[in-house]
């Protein structure tokens, strides 16, 4: 990004990686959850994961924010 003087399609990219990061990451917690079941120790150990779950709804939001204007997306 700081090759291109923090362009937009970048900064958009870079946050659509963060969302696939934060994809895998939800769908391991769950595989765990159905292939351990919900009372074991690794189905367990994430908790609410609460920022987990916002996360991902800060990526979409800056991802959205980096078109209009790149400035909000690098501050969330």
């Amino acid at each position: 990004m700081g090759e291109n003087k923090f362009a937009k399609w970048p900064v958009a990219g870079y946050g659509l990686i963060l969302l696939f990061a934060a994809a895998g990451y939800f769908v391991l917690t769950r595989t765990l959850i159905s292939l351990h079941g919900r009372d074991s120790v690794l189905a367990t150990a994430p908790g609410n994961d609460f920022k987990g779950k916002i996360s991902v709804v800060i990526y979409v939001v800056a991802i959205l924010a980096s078109i209009a204007n790149r400035r909000v997306a690098l501050a969330s």
